[in-house]
């Protein structure tokens, strides 16, 4: 396929759209967790900057997600361009049909999931039990 004059082959653009929304929210994930160590038990100042900090990660793992979204569109749509039905021709080009739809599935679910955890990590204070 042939996107900004560049041709991308469509394996590539099928696992980018598979992995790269699940990456996003890793690194999201991991940021929180560092974030939550590093400021919540540890008695040591000076305090870090955690609002920031999640922004930064919530932003990296929203731009992932997004892109794992239109990888996997454009997955789909180069093999359903041609004749016939994608799902019903011979691999790869029904696998790359399935897994484009995984793709199209996964990363606005786990991109709402990052905005989600993004967002409520930002006005969330530390609670010590």
């Amino acid at each position: 396929m042939t996107i900004a004059g560049r041709q991308i082959p469509l394996a590539w653009l099928q696992w980018t759209g598979i992995l790269a929304a699940p990456a996003g929210w890793l690194i999201t994930f991991m940021v929180g967790l560092w974030l939550t160590f590093a400021e919540c038990n540890a008695p040591t100042r000076p305090r870090l900057p955690v609002d920031g900090w999640t922004i930064a990660g919530t932003a990296v793992g929203a731009s992932l997600a997004v892109v794992g979204l239109l990888s996997a569109m454009a997955a789909w749509r180069a093999v359903t361009a041609g004749e016939g039905e994608a799902a019903d021709a011979p691999p790869p080009r029904s696998r790359i049909h399935f897994m484009a739809i995984v793709g199209m599935t996964i990363s606005p679910l786990l991109l709402a999931v990052i905005l989600l955890s993004g967002i409520g990590a930002i006005f969330q204070t530390c609670h010590q039990s």
